[in-house]
Protein backbone atom coordinates (compact mmCIF):
# COMPACT_ATOMS: atom_id res chain seq x y z
CA UNK A 1 0.00 0.00 0.00
CA UNK A 2 2.86 2.37 0.79
CA UNK A 3 4.39 1.72 -2.62
CA UNK A 4 1.05 2.44 -4.26
CA UNK A 5 0.87 5.75 -2.42
CA UNK A 6 4.34 6.71 -3.61
CA UNK A 7 3.41 5.89 -7.19
CA UNK A 8 0.22 7.97 -6.89
CA UNK A 9 2.19 10.94 -5.54
CA UNK A 10 4.86 10.56 -8.24
CA UNK A 11 2.22 10.50 -10.96
CA UNK A 12 0.59 13.56 -9.43
CA UNK A 13 3.89 15.41 -9.40
CA UNK A 14 4.69 14.47 -12.99
CA UNK A 15 1.31 15.60 -14.32
CA UNK A 16 1.40 18.95 -12.52
CA UNK A 17 4.99 19.59 -13.54
CA UNK A 18 4.21 18.87 -17.20
CA UNK A 19 1.12 21.08 -17.14
CA UNK A 20 3.16 23.97 -15.76
CA UNK A 21 5.48 23.96 -18.78
CA UNK A 22 2.98 26.04 -20.79
CA UNK A 23 3.28 28.93 -18.33
CA UNK A 24 5.67 31.75 -19.23
CA UNK A 25 4.73 34.41 -16.68
CA UNK A 26 2.06 34.82 -13.97
CA UNK A 27 -1.36 35.74 -15.35
CA UNK A 28 -3.59 36.68 -12.39
CA UNK A 29 -3.65 40.21 -11.05
CA UNK A 30 -3.42 40.85 -8.13
CA UNK A 31 -3.12 37.49 -6.37
CA UNK A 32 -0.12 35.96 -8.08
CA UNK A 33 1.83 39.20 -8.01
CA UNK A 34 1.02 39.76 -4.33
CA UNK A 35 2.33 36.38 -3.15
CA UNK A 36 5.27 36.62 -5.54
CA UNK A 37 6.22 40.08 -4.24
CA UNK A 38 5.97 38.97 -0.60
CA UNK A 39 8.22 35.96 -1.25
CA UNK A 40 10.80 38.06 -3.07
CA UNK A 41 10.84 40.61 -0.24
CA UNK A 42 11.29 37.82 2.31
CA UNK A 43 14.26 36.64 0.26
CA UNK A 44 15.81 40.11 0.59
CA UNK A 45 14.94 41.41 -2.87
CA UNK A 46 12.60 44.19 -3.93
CA UNK A 47 10.38 46.49 -1.96
CA UNK A 48 7.68 45.41 0.48
CA UNK A 49 4.30 44.55 -1.06
CA UNK A 50 1.34 46.80 -0.27
CA UNK A 51 -1.03 43.85 -0.86
CA UNK A 52 -2.21 42.50 2.48
CA UNK A 53 -2.26 38.81 1.55
CA UNK A 54 -1.53 36.42 4.40
CA UNK A 55 1.95 35.02 3.72
CA UNK A 56 1.57 31.27 4.41
CA UNK A 57 1.95 30.34 0.75
CA UNK A 58 4.56 33.04 0.10
CA UNK A 59 6.86 31.42 2.68
CA UNK A 60 7.07 28.35 0.45
CA UNK A 61 8.24 30.45 -2.49
CA UNK A 62 11.23 32.00 -0.71
CA UNK A 63 13.72 29.17 -1.54
CA UNK A 64 12.98 29.67 -5.24
CA UNK A 65 14.42 33.19 -5.00
CA UNK A 66 17.38 32.07 -2.90
CA UNK A 67 18.33 29.34 -5.37
CA UNK A 68 18.02 31.37 -8.60
CA UNK A 69 19.45 34.55 -10.06
CA UNK A 70 16.31 36.08 -11.54
CA UNK A 71 12.59 36.38 -10.90
CA UNK A 72 11.85 34.56 -14.15
CA UNK A 73 13.90 31.59 -12.98
CA UNK A 74 12.30 31.75 -9.52
CA UNK A 75 8.87 31.64 -11.13
CA UNK A 76 9.70 28.58 -13.21
CA UNK A 77 11.33 26.83 -10.26
CA UNK A 78 8.26 27.53 -8.11
CA UNK A 79 5.94 25.89 -10.63
CA UNK A 80 8.18 22.84 -11.06
CA UNK A 81 8.95 22.27 -7.39
CA UNK A 82 6.61 24.00 -4.94
CA UNK A 83 3.39 23.89 -6.94
CA UNK A 84 3.98 20.50 -8.54
CA UNK A 85 4.92 19.17 -5.09
CA UNK A 86 1.71 20.54 -3.59
CA UNK A 87 -0.20 19.01 -6.50
CA UNK A 88 1.40 15.66 -5.70
CA UNK A 89 0.42 16.07 -2.04
CA UNK A 90 -3.19 16.86 -2.98
CA UNK A 91 -3.27 13.78 -5.21
CA UNK A 92 -1.89 11.59 -2.42
CA UNK A 93 -4.44 12.94 0.07
CA UNK A 94 -7.23 12.21 -2.42
CA UNK A 95 -5.96 8.63 -2.62
CA UNK A 96 -5.90 8.35 1.18
CA UNK A 97 -9.45 9.70 1.42
CA UNK A 98 -10.66 7.13 -1.09
CA UNK A 99 -9.12 4.39 1.05
CA UNK A 100 -10.80 5.77 4.17
CA UNK A 101 -14.19 6.03 2.49
CA UNK A 102 -13.99 2.63 0.79
CA UNK A 103 -11.29 0.39 2.35
CA UNK A 104 -12.66 -2.67 0.57
CA UNK A 105 -12.48 -1.14 -2.91
CA UNK A 106 -10.35 -3.08 -5.38
CA UNK A 107 -7.07 -1.42 -6.36
CA UNK A 108 -8.11 -0.71 -9.95
CA UNK A 109 -11.29 1.01 -8.82
CA UNK A 110 -9.51 2.83 -6.03
CA UNK A 111 -7.06 4.28 -8.54
CA UNK A 112 -9.91 5.12 -10.92
CA UNK A 113 -11.68 7.11 -8.21
CA UNK A 114 -8.42 8.82 -7.26
CA UNK A 115 -7.90 9.80 -10.90
CA UNK A 116 -11.43 11.22 -11.16
CA UNK A 117 -10.82 13.35 -8.08
CA UNK A 118 -7.33 14.43 -9.12
CA UNK A 119 -8.34 15.66 -12.59
CA UNK A 120 -11.11 17.92 -11.32
CA UNK A 121 -10.10 21.03 -13.34
CA UNK A 122 -9.52 23.41 -10.45
CA UNK A 123 -7.17 21.20 -8.43
CA UNK A 124 -5.47 20.03 -11.60
CA UNK A 125 -4.82 23.53 -12.97
CA UNK A 126 -4.46 25.65 -9.82
CA UNK A 127 -0.78 24.69 -9.76
CA UNK A 128 -0.28 26.78 -12.92
CA UNK A 129 -0.90 29.80 -10.70
CA UNK A 130 1.24 31.15 -7.86
CA UNK A 131 -1.57 31.70 -5.38
CA UNK A 132 -2.68 30.41 -1.99
CA UNK A 133 -5.18 27.77 -3.16
CA UNK A 134 -2.26 25.46 -3.92
CA UNK A 135 -1.57 25.25 -0.18
CA UNK A 136 -5.05 25.71 1.27
CA UNK A 137 -6.56 22.72 -0.60
CA UNK A 138 -4.15 20.12 0.88
CA UNK A 139 -4.23 21.78 4.32
CA UNK A 140 -8.03 21.55 4.52
CA UNK A 141 -8.04 17.97 3.21
CA UNK A 142 -5.23 16.94 5.57
CA UNK A 143 -7.27 18.25 8.52
CA UNK A 144 -10.12 15.96 7.42
CA UNK A 145 -7.76 12.98 7.36
CA UNK A 146 -6.28 14.04 10.67
CA UNK A 147 -9.68 13.91 12.35
CA UNK A 148 -9.71 10.15 11.81
CA UNK A 149 -6.33 9.83 13.49
CA UNK A 150 -7.51 11.98 16.40
CA UNK A 151 -10.50 9.72 16.96
CA UNK A 152 -8.20 6.72 17.42
CA UNK A 153 -6.16 8.49 20.05
CA UNK A 154 -2.98 10.54 19.70
CA UNK A 155 -0.17 11.85 21.88
CA UNK A 156 0.16 15.42 23.15
CA UNK A 157 2.69 16.43 20.49
CA UNK A 158 0.43 15.19 17.67
CA UNK A 159 -2.53 17.05 19.22
CA UNK A 160 -0.51 20.26 19.28
CA UNK A 161 0.58 19.62 15.69
CA UNK A 162 -3.01 19.18 14.55
CA UNK A 163 -3.86 22.52 16.14
CA UNK A 164 -0.93 24.24 14.43
CA UNK A 165 -2.02 22.75 11.09
CA UNK A 166 -5.55 24.02 11.68
CA UNK A 167 -4.29 27.51 12.50
CA UNK A 168 -2.06 27.50 9.42
CA UNK A 169 -5.19 27.58 7.26
CA UNK A 170 -5.64 31.15 8.52
CA UNK A 171 -1.98 31.96 7.84
CA UNK A 172 -2.59 30.91 4.22
CA UNK A 173 -5.76 32.97 3.70
CA UNK A 174 -8.18 35.00 5.89
CA UNK A 175 -11.08 32.68 5.10
CA UNK A 176 -9.00 29.90 6.63
CA UNK A 177 -10.18 31.14 10.03
CA UNK A 178 -13.44 29.26 9.41
CA UNK A 179 -11.58 26.08 8.45
CA UNK A 180 -9.44 26.37 11.57
CA UNK A 181 -12.42 26.88 13.85
CA UNK A 182 -14.34 23.94 12.36
CA UNK A 183 -11.29 21.65 12.57
CA UNK A 184 -10.70 22.50 16.24
CA UNK A 185 -14.37 21.97 17.09
CA UNK A 186 -14.43 18.58 15.38
CA UNK A 187 -11.16 17.58 17.04
CA UNK A 188 -12.62 18.23 20.47
CA UNK A 189 -15.72 16.20 19.58
CA UNK A 190 -13.91 13.15 18.18
CA UNK A 191 -11.09 12.88 20.71
CA UNK A 192 -11.41 9.75 22.87
CA UNK A 193 -12.67 10.30 26.41
CA UNK A 194 -9.35 9.27 27.96
CA UNK A 195 -7.13 12.32 28.10
CA UNK A 196 -9.57 14.41 26.06
CA UNK A 197 -9.21 17.53 28.19
CA UNK A 198 -5.44 17.88 27.87
CA UNK A 199 -5.38 17.09 24.18
CA UNK A 200 -8.32 19.38 23.42
CA UNK A 201 -6.45 22.23 25.13
CA UNK A 202 -3.33 21.45 23.08
CA UNK A 203 -5.29 21.39 19.82
CA UNK A 204 -6.94 24.72 20.62
CA UNK A 205 -3.67 26.23 21.84
CA UNK A 206 -1.80 25.24 18.68
CA UNK A 207 -4.47 26.76 16.46
CA UNK A 208 -4.76 29.91 18.59
CA UNK A 209 -1.00 30.45 18.54
CA UNK A 210 -0.85 30.56 14.73
CA UNK A 211 -4.03 32.63 14.43
CA UNK A 212 -2.78 35.22 16.94
CA UNK A 213 0.62 35.46 15.26
CA UNK A 214 -0.78 35.81 11.73
CA UNK A 215 -1.64 39.56 11.86
CA UNK A 216 1.80 40.74 13.09
CA UNK A 217 3.54 38.35 10.69
CA UNK A 218 1.45 39.69 7.82
CA UNK A 219 2.26 43.27 8.84
CA UNK A 220 5.96 42.40 8.86
CA UNK A 221 5.83 40.85 5.40
CA UNK A 222 3.59 43.40 3.72
CA UNK A 223 3.21 47.16 3.96
CA UNK A 224 1.65 48.15 7.30
CA UNK A 225 -0.66 50.57 5.53
CA UNK A 226 -1.76 47.71 3.30
CA UNK A 227 -2.74 45.44 6.18
CA UNK A 228 -5.94 45.83 8.17
CA UNK A 229 -7.80 43.63 10.58
CA UNK A 230 -10.22 41.16 9.01
CA UNK A 231 -11.81 42.90 6.07
CA UNK A 232 -14.35 40.31 4.99
CA UNK A 233 -16.62 41.06 7.98
CA UNK A 234 -16.41 44.83 7.68
CA UNK A 235 -19.69 46.33 6.57
CA UNK A 236 -21.62 43.08 7.11
CA UNK A 237 -24.77 43.58 9.17
CA UNK A 238 -28.20 42.11 9.82
CA UNK A 239 -29.53 43.76 6.71
CA UNK A 240 -27.04 41.74 4.63
CA UNK A 241 -28.33 38.35 5.78
CA UNK A 242 -30.67 37.87 2.75
CA UNK A 243 -27.78 38.65 0.39
CA UNK A 244 -25.59 36.25 2.37
CA UNK A 245 -28.04 33.41 1.76
CA UNK A 246 -28.25 34.47 -1.88
CA UNK A 247 -24.47 34.09 -2.16
CA UNK A 248 -24.62 30.72 -0.41
CA UNK A 249 -27.25 29.54 -2.89
CA UNK A 250 -25.16 30.66 -5.84
CA UNK A 251 -22.04 28.98 -4.48
CA UNK A 252 -23.87 25.73 -3.79
CA UNK A 253 -25.20 25.83 -7.35
CA UNK A 254 -21.64 26.10 -8.65
CA UNK A 255 -20.38 23.25 -6.49
CA UNK A 256 -23.20 21.03 -7.72
CA UNK A 257 -22.89 21.93 -11.40
CA UNK A 258 -19.08 21.99 -11.60
CA UNK A 259 -18.85 18.54 -9.97
CA UNK A 260 -21.66 17.09 -12.14
CA UNK A 261 -23.67 16.27 -9.05
CA UNK A 262 -20.85 14.46 -7.23
CA UNK A 263 -20.58 17.04 -4.43
CA UNK A 264 -24.20 16.57 -3.27
CA UNK A 265 -23.78 12.81 -3.76
CA UNK A 266 -20.73 13.02 -1.53
CA UNK A 267 -22.66 14.87 1.17
CA UNK A 268 -25.17 12.02 1.30
CA UNK A 269 -22.33 9.51 1.53
CA UNK A 270 -20.61 11.44 4.33
CA UNK A 271 -23.83 11.74 6.34
CA UNK A 272 -24.27 7.99 5.97
CA UNK A 273 -20.73 7.40 7.32
CA UNK A 274 -21.43 9.59 10.35
CA UNK A 275 -24.62 7.65 11.06
CA UNK A 276 -22.85 4.29 10.79
CA UNK A 277 -19.60 5.09 12.57
CA UNK A 278 -20.44 7.98 14.86
CA UNK A 279 -17.41 9.93 16.07
CA UNK A 280 -14.81 7.25 15.36
CA UNK A 281 -12.58 6.46 12.38
CA UNK A 282 -14.47 7.02 9.12
CA UNK A 283 -17.29 8.73 10.99
CA UNK A 284 -14.83 11.29 12.38
CA UNK A 285 -13.39 11.91 8.91
CA UNK A 286 -16.86 12.37 7.45
CA UNK A 287 -17.85 14.70 10.29
CA UNK A 288 -14.73 16.81 9.75
CA UNK A 289 -15.37 16.97 5.99
CA UNK A 290 -18.94 18.17 6.54
CA UNK A 291 -18.07 20.67 9.28
CA UNK A 292 -15.17 22.22 7.35
CA UNK A 293 -17.33 22.40 4.21
CA UNK A 294 -20.14 24.21 6.04
CA UNK A 295 -17.68 26.65 7.65
CA UNK A 296 -15.87 27.32 4.37
CA UNK A 297 -19.04 27.92 2.37
CA UNK A 298 -20.42 30.19 5.09
CA UNK A 299 -17.36 32.42 5.17
CA UNK A 300 -17.35 32.50 1.36
CA UNK A 301 -20.94 33.75 1.50
CA UNK A 302 -19.85 36.56 3.82
CA UNK A 303 -17.00 37.50 1.50
CA UNK A 304 -19.21 37.72 -1.59
CA UNK A 305 -22.66 38.68 -0.27
CA UNK A 306 -22.31 41.93 -2.24
CA UNK A 307 -20.59 40.91 -5.48
CA UNK A 308 -19.34 43.39 -8.05
CA UNK A 309 -18.42 40.79 -10.72
CA UNK A 310 -20.57 38.05 -12.21
CA UNK A 311 -18.23 35.19 -11.24
CA UNK A 312 -18.59 36.17 -7.57
CA UNK A 313 -22.29 35.20 -7.65
CA UNK A 314 -21.28 31.55 -8.00
CA UNK A 315 -17.70 31.83 -6.75
CA UNK A 316 -16.02 28.46 -6.95
CA UNK A 317 -12.45 29.18 -5.99
CA UNK A 318 -13.08 29.97 -2.31
CA UNK A 319 -15.22 26.86 -1.85
CA UNK A 320 -13.02 24.46 -3.77
CA UNK A 321 -10.54 24.54 -0.91
CA UNK A 322 -13.01 22.47 1.15
CA UNK A 323 -14.48 20.44 -1.71
CA UNK A 324 -11.97 17.61 -2.10
CA UNK A 325 -13.39 15.23 0.59
CA UNK A 326 -16.96 15.79 -0.66
CA UNK A 327 -15.93 15.13 -4.24
CA UNK A 328 -13.99 12.00 -3.23
CA UNK A 329 -16.97 10.64 -1.29
CA UNK A 330 -19.25 11.31 -4.27
CA UNK A 331 -16.88 9.58 -6.68
CA UNK A 332 -16.70 6.56 -4.36
CA UNK A 333 -20.50 6.43 -4.22
CA UNK A 334 -20.71 6.59 -8.03
CA UNK A 335 -18.17 3.80 -8.59
CA UNK A 336 -19.73 1.56 -5.94
CA UNK A 337 -23.29 2.35 -7.02
CA UNK A 338 -24.21 2.89 -3.39
CA UNK A 339 -27.57 4.53 -4.12
CA UNK A 340 -30.49 3.32 -6.23
CA UNK A 341 -30.72 5.08 -9.58
CA UNK A 342 -33.77 7.15 -8.62
CA UNK A 343 -32.20 8.35 -5.38
CA UNK A 344 -28.89 9.13 -7.09
CA UNK A 345 -30.70 11.08 -9.82
CA UNK A 346 -32.59 13.20 -7.29
CA UNK A 347 -29.47 13.93 -5.25
CA UNK A 348 -27.36 14.84 -8.29
CA UNK A 349 -30.00 16.74 -10.26
CA UNK A 350 -31.96 18.63 -7.61
CA UNK A 351 -29.38 21.32 -6.70
CA UNK A 352 -28.51 21.98 -10.34
CA UNK A 353 -32.13 22.26 -11.42
CA UNK A 354 -33.26 24.47 -8.52
CA UNK A 355 -30.37 26.59 -7.25
CA UNK A 356 -29.68 28.20 -10.64
CA UNK A 357 -32.56 30.58 -9.93
CA UNK A 358 -30.88 32.02 -6.81
CA UNK A 359 -28.40 34.31 -8.63
CA UNK A 360 -31.28 35.72 -10.70
CA UNK A 361 -33.28 36.46 -7.55
CA UNK A 362 -30.41 37.69 -5.40
CA UNK A 363 -28.30 39.76 -7.78
CA UNK A 364 -29.03 42.46 -10.33
CA UNK A 365 -28.71 42.16 -14.08
CA UNK A 366 -25.92 44.74 -13.90
CA UNK A 367 -23.84 42.36 -11.76
CA UNK A 368 -24.72 39.30 -13.86
CA UNK A 369 -23.52 41.00 -17.03
CA UNK A 370 -20.14 42.17 -15.74
CA UNK A 371 -16.91 40.68 -17.04
CA UNK A 372 -16.12 37.48 -15.07
CA UNK A 373 -12.72 36.14 -14.02
CA UNK A 374 -12.71 32.63 -15.42
CA UNK A 375 -10.04 31.19 -13.11
CA UNK A 376 -12.40 31.73 -10.15
CA UNK A 377 -14.98 29.38 -11.70
CA UNK A 378 -12.81 26.89 -13.58
CA UNK A 379 -15.38 24.11 -13.28
CA UNK A 380 -17.77 25.99 -15.58
CA UNK A 381 -15.28 28.35 -17.25
CA UNK A 382 -15.89 27.31 -20.89
CA UNK A 383 -19.51 28.45 -20.51
CA UNK A 384 -18.60 31.79 -18.94
CA UNK A 385 -18.36 34.60 -21.46
CA UNK A 386 -17.27 38.21 -21.64
CA UNK A 387 -20.97 39.15 -21.36
CA UNK A 388 -21.16 37.65 -17.87
CA UNK A 389 -22.43 34.53 -16.12
CA UNK A 390 -25.81 33.04 -17.06
CA UNK A 391 -26.79 30.41 -14.47
CA UNK A 392 -29.56 29.00 -16.69
CA UNK A 393 -27.00 28.19 -19.39
CA UNK A 394 -24.80 26.49 -16.81
CA UNK A 395 -27.74 24.52 -15.41
CA UNK A 396 -28.76 23.25 -18.83
CA UNK A 397 -25.25 22.30 -19.95
CA UNK A 398 -24.23 20.60 -16.72
CA UNK A 399 -27.66 19.04 -16.33
CA UNK A 400 -27.20 17.36 -19.70
CA UNK A 401 -23.77 16.13 -18.58
CA UNK A 402 -25.27 14.70 -15.38
CA UNK A 403 -27.94 13.02 -17.46
CA UNK A 404 -25.25 11.34 -19.57
CA UNK A 405 -23.54 10.09 -16.41
CA UNK A 406 -26.84 8.75 -15.05
CA UNK A 407 -27.71 6.98 -18.30
CA UNK A 408 -24.35 5.24 -18.12
CA UNK A 409 -25.03 4.54 -14.44
CA UNK A 410 -28.35 2.89 -15.29
CA UNK A 411 -27.69 1.09 -18.55
CA UNK A 412 -23.96 0.63 -18.92
CA UNK A 413 -21.49 -1.66 -17.19
CA UNK A 414 -20.32 -0.83 -13.67
CA UNK A 415 -17.52 1.46 -14.76
CA UNK A 416 -19.44 3.22 -17.55
CA UNK A 417 -20.58 6.20 -15.47
CA UNK A 418 -17.11 6.88 -13.99
CA UNK A 419 -15.60 6.57 -17.47
CA UNK A 420 -18.04 9.13 -18.90
CA UNK A 421 -17.31 11.50 -16.03
CA UNK A 422 -13.55 11.08 -16.34
CA UNK A 423 -13.60 11.66 -20.10
CA UNK A 424 -15.66 14.82 -19.69
CA UNK A 425 -13.38 16.32 -17.03
CA UNK A 426 -10.25 15.50 -19.01
CA UNK A 427 -11.71 17.22 -22.06
CA UNK A 428 -12.64 20.26 -19.98
CA UNK A 429 -9.21 20.41 -18.32
CA UNK A 430 -7.46 20.13 -21.68
CA UNK A 431 -9.54 22.95 -23.13
CA UNK A 432 -8.72 25.19 -20.17
CA UNK A 433 -5.02 24.28 -20.17
CA UNK A 434 -4.48 25.40 -23.75
CA UNK A 435 -7.21 27.98 -24.18
CA UNK A 436 -6.98 29.83 -20.87
CA UNK A 437 -3.59 29.14 -19.31
CA UNK A 438 -1.21 28.67 -22.24
CA UNK A 439 -2.69 31.52 -24.28
CA UNK A 440 -3.13 33.74 -21.24
CA UNK A 441 0.49 33.31 -20.18
CA UNK A 442 1.71 33.93 -23.72
CA UNK A 443 -0.30 37.16 -23.91
CA UNK A 444 0.96 38.31 -20.51
CA UNK A 445 4.54 37.63 -21.59
CA UNK A 446 4.00 40.08 -24.45
CA UNK A 447 2.97 42.82 -21.99
CA UNK A 448 6.38 43.40 -20.44
CA UNK A 449 8.45 45.07 -23.15
CA UNK A 450 9.24 47.89 -20.74
CA UNK A 451 10.40 45.42 -18.11
CA UNK A 452 12.79 43.80 -20.59
CA UNK A 453 14.35 47.20 -21.36
CA UNK A 454 14.51 48.17 -17.68
CA UNK A 455 16.30 44.92 -16.90
CA UNK A 456 19.14 45.93 -19.24
CA UNK A 457 19.27 49.42 -17.66
CA UNK A 458 19.32 47.97 -14.10
CA UNK A 459 17.95 51.04 -12.27
CA UNK A 460 17.64 51.37 -8.49
CA UNK A 461 14.27 53.08 -8.77
CA UNK A 462 11.72 53.94 -11.46
CA UNK A 463 9.22 56.75 -11.14
CA UNK A 464 5.45 56.40 -11.55
CA UNK A 465 2.61 58.65 -10.46
CA UNK A 466 -0.54 57.27 -8.86
CA UNK A 467 -3.44 57.19 -11.32
CA UNK A 468 -1.14 57.89 -14.25
CA UNK A 469 0.19 54.40 -14.93
CA UNK A 470 -1.24 51.01 -15.92
CA UNK A 471 -1.04 49.27 -12.55
CA UNK A 472 -1.63 45.77 -13.90
CA UNK A 473 1.33 46.04 -16.26
CA UNK A 474 3.37 47.60 -13.48
CA UNK A 475 2.76 44.46 -11.44
CA UNK A 476 3.80 42.31 -14.39
CA UNK A 477 7.06 44.24 -14.51
CA UNK A 478 7.51 43.58 -10.80
CA UNK A 479 7.61 39.83 -11.38
CA UNK A 480 10.39 40.30 -13.93
CA UNK A 481 12.75 42.78 -12.30
CA UNK A 482 14.90 42.25 -9.21
CA UNK A 483 16.22 44.46 -6.43
CA UNK A 484 14.60 47.74 -7.47
CA UNK A 485 11.53 49.77 -6.53
CA UNK A 486 8.80 52.14 -7.72
CA UNK A 487 8.25 55.58 -6.22
CA UNK A 488 6.59 58.91 -7.01
CA UNK A 489 9.30 61.09 -8.62
CA UNK A 490 7.75 64.19 -7.03
CA UNK A 491 8.40 62.67 -3.60
CA UNK A 492 11.59 60.65 -4.07
CA UNK A 493 14.42 62.52 -5.88
CA UNK A 494 16.17 59.22 -6.52
CA UNK A 495 13.39 58.16 -8.88
CA UNK A 496 13.43 61.07 -11.32
CA UNK A 497 15.69 59.68 -14.06
CA UNK A 498 13.21 57.12 -15.40
CA UNK A 499 9.43 57.39 -15.55
CA UNK A 500 6.66 55.00 -16.60
CA UNK A 501 3.48 56.88 -17.45
CA UNK A 502 0.25 56.65 -19.43
CA UNK A 503 0.05 60.43 -19.84
CA UNK A 504 0.10 61.85 -23.39
CA UNK A 505 3.56 62.63 -24.73
CA UNK A 506 2.83 66.37 -24.81
CA UNK A 507 1.98 66.40 -21.10
CA UNK A 508 5.20 64.63 -20.13
CA UNK A 509 7.31 66.85 -22.38
CA UNK A 510 5.67 70.00 -21.02
CA UNK A 511 6.56 68.94 -17.48
CA UNK A 512 10.05 67.66 -18.31
CA UNK A 513 11.47 69.27 -21.48
CA UNK A 514 14.08 67.12 -23.16
CA UNK A 515 12.66 63.81 -21.96
CA UNK A 516 12.93 61.00 -24.47
CA UNK A 517 10.85 57.88 -25.08
CA UNK A 518 12.81 54.71 -24.33
CA UNK A 519 10.07 52.11 -24.91
CA UNK A 520 6.35 51.92 -25.54
CA UNK A 521 4.31 48.98 -24.30
CA UNK A 522 2.64 46.74 -26.84
CA UNK A 523 -0.66 46.07 -25.07
CA UNK A 524 -1.11 49.10 -22.81
CA UNK A 525 -0.62 52.87 -22.77
CA UNK A 526 2.50 52.67 -20.59
CA UNK A 527 5.52 54.54 -21.92
CA UNK A 528 9.01 54.44 -20.44
CA UNK A 529 10.67 57.86 -20.43
CA UNK A 530 14.23 58.90 -19.65
CA UNK A 531 14.31 62.34 -18.10
CA UNK A 532 17.18 64.68 -18.91
CA UNK A 533 19.15 65.78 -15.90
Amino acid sequence: MRREGLVVAACGYTVHALLSLVMRVPIIMYDEFGYFASARHLAGEGQVSNLKYHPGYAFLLVPSFLLTDSSDDAYRLTLLTVNAGLGALTTWIAWRLVIEFAPDLARSRRLLVTTIVAVYPSWLLFTNLTWSENLLVPVAAALVLGAGRLSRGIGPIAALGFGVLAGSAYLVHPRGIAIAAAAVAVAIVVLPAAGRGVRAVLVAAGAALVVVLTPPVTRAVTSSRGYSRETFLQGFGVEDVPAFFGAIGGHLFYLSAATYGLAPLGVVGLVSLVRRHGRRDRGAIALAALAIAVAGIAVSGVFWHDPFRSDQMIYGRYNEAILLPLFAAGAVSLVRRELPLRTAAIVMFAPILTLWVVPYLAFSEAVRSTLPVAVNVLGVAPLVSAEGVEPLKLAVAHGVAVLAVLVAYARGPTLAAPAVLLAGMLALAGTLEWGLFANGSRERSEERRIAVVLRTMDPDCVGSRRGKVDVIRLSIYNTTLDGWRWADPDVDPGCRRLLVSTEPDAVVLARTPGARVVQRELRSANVLWEISR
